[in-house]
């Protein structure tokens, strides 16, 4: 295969050692025969490709030495660059950027986008991003609503690629905290503010895109933890934890669990196999279809969960000011928050502890209810129980209730789709007075509910009022690269405006 020629590349961060494109006769005494000696010198020119490809995969061999090896012969550079899928390219993706997590994003490598094009696209993002931020400030200050259909990378932020969108976020998130760190900073204040706004709005266009495809999963398949992580990012952007460190607080809270509990009785069921734990953290990865051990079993794990999570006094915060209390992450660090999220941890330590719980929200209580699924059982109608969060996990036989003659565990308000409908009317009205995150509500549950009557009637008045641009932070997935706004006005600071200002 044929290649264009090569010029050599040339990054400041990186030690660069070039091997030179026409070596001298020293050089080349050194690199093919000994004339004194008259015998031949094996040479990395002498090597088959799949060795000299393995040879570059070394991880002290940067991206920066390949294309300078590249451009130092014409038979390196056919090796090096004949196969754009080659575990080369794979392995120095991963080396300038880290292990691929799926659980963040997904590099989509086809006949269209290979290992290769996905490293040069990606470095070249890393450019171009900061660049068109340093220009923003002189071309939207000047509106008065913020222009999403104005914004650049479209293209990449609504790519049906997923990775391609995360480029995008990575970059802008990379170098706001660049300027954040900057000792100039306070000198330049409309710099800063229109990367916020820019990360913002992409971070709600990446999370609004992977919570669109989670709720779009078989509702077995639709971890609740997962999908309120998910939200948490897309309520507050600059909070960048990853999932991976939900995932791992949660399984060592279920960890805990299972020392107490083996301290208190090694004979429980729940250690019959040496890799328990590892039966603990995979039980993390999916929904239960029952409980995995018998009535009296599972309420002593039940008990033992409530111990250890209740162990600090007022965990429940009902403070109606504080947003962190309904971040997933944040109320796990702080092991406080509101009653919804409370739930949300216990069901997903309960699971990972082989027992299926159920979580239920209405627009006035949060619950968590039980009953025994075991499949042994052999009683008819297993006694239902509720799960006190508000009242420190204790647990109390339920009652039916008056308005729906049903139990709790009745009650069929307990989908993914509910839940996160429940929750969002209870944030709607902690950020009704603050407007940029109640349009972010607004939007959520433009996704949540399309067609809903009441929620387009709210965005009507909010956008009415409020100088927010009116455009779908998601494209339409038949036309991603159309503008996709109708009758945006690009509202504009007046001369006296600015002379006030």
């Amino acid at each position: 295969m044929t290649t264009n020629p090569l010029k050599r590349q040339r990054e400041p961060d990186d030690e660069i050692f070039i091997v030179p494109a026409y070596p001298s006769p020293k050089y080349a005494d050194i690199m093919t025969t000994s004339s004194a000696n008259t015998t031949t010198t094996t040479t990395i020119l002498d090597l088959p490709t799949e060795l000299i490809e393995y040879i570059c995969c070394c991880d002290s061999l940067k991206l920066i030495d390949i294309f300078n090896l590249a451009v130092s012969h014409s038979k390196l550079n056919n090796c090096l660059f004949h196969e754009r899928n080659s575990c080369l390219w794979k392995s120095k993706f991963i080396q300038k950027y880290g292990v691929l997590d799926n659980e963040e994003y997904e590099v989509i490598i086809d006949e269209q986008n290979t290992w290769k094009e996905e490293i040069i696209l990606r470095m070249s993002l890393d450019k171009a991003v900061p660049a068109e931020i340093i220009q923003m400030p002189c071309k939207y200050m000047k509106f008065k609503n913020v222009p999403y259909h104005l914004y650049p990378f479209s293209q990449y932020l609504n790519s049906t690629n997923e990775g391609h969108r995360y480029y995008i976020l990575s970059a802008i998130a990379a170098y706001y905290k660049q300027l954040q760190n900057n000792e100039c900073r306070n000198e330049n204040y409309d710099l800063l503010y229109m990367a916020h706004q820019f990360l913002i709005y992409s971070c709600q266009v990446y999370f609004g895109y992977k919570l669109s495809n989670f709720l779009s999963l078989p509702q077995a398949e639709q971890i609740v933890e997962r999908g309120f992580y998910l939200l948490g990012r897309w309520w507050c952007p600059t909070v960048n934890i990853p999932y991976r460190d939900i995932n791992k607080s949660l399984n060592n809270i279920a960890i805990d669990v299972c020392n107490r509990i083996r301290s208190a009785n090694p004979v429980h069921p729940l250690f019959e196999h040496e890799n328990y734990l590892e039966q603990v953290v995979e039980r993390g990865k999916f929904n239960l279809d029952n409980d995995l051990f018998d009535e009296t079993n599972t309420m002593f794990i039940l008990d033992n969960i409530r111990q250890i999570i209740f162990s600090k006094d007022q965990l429940v915060c009902y403070c109606n000011h504080d947003l962190n209390c309904f971040l997933l992450q944040q109320v796990i660090d702080r092991r406080k928050g509101s009653v919804f999220l409370l739930c949300v941890i216990f069901e997903s330590v309960a699971r990972r502890l082989g027992v299926k719980v159920r979580l239920t929200a209405t627009s006035v209580h949060n619950f968590v209810s039980w009953s025994s699924s075991w499949l042994e059982n052999k009683r008819t109608n297993p006694t239902c129980y509720l799960v006190d969060i508000a009242g420190g996990g204790v647990m109390r036989k339920a009652t039916v209730c008056p308005v729906s003659r049903k139990l709790p565990e009745q009650y069929i308000g307990n989908s993914i789709l509910d839940l996160f409908w429940t929750f969002s009317k209870t944030v709607e009205q902690l950020t009704i007075e603050n407007m940029a995150t109640y349009k972010y509500v607004l939007d959520f549950q433009k996704i949540l509910k399309p067609d809903d009557s009441e929620v387009e009637f709210k965005c009507q008045k909010f956008h009415q009022y409020y100088d927010y641009c009116r455009c779908p932070l998601l494209r339409n997935p038949s036309n991603p690269y159309a503008p996709n706004h109708v009758n945006e006005k690009n509202i504009m600071y007046t001369d006296k405006n600015c002379s006030d200002n």
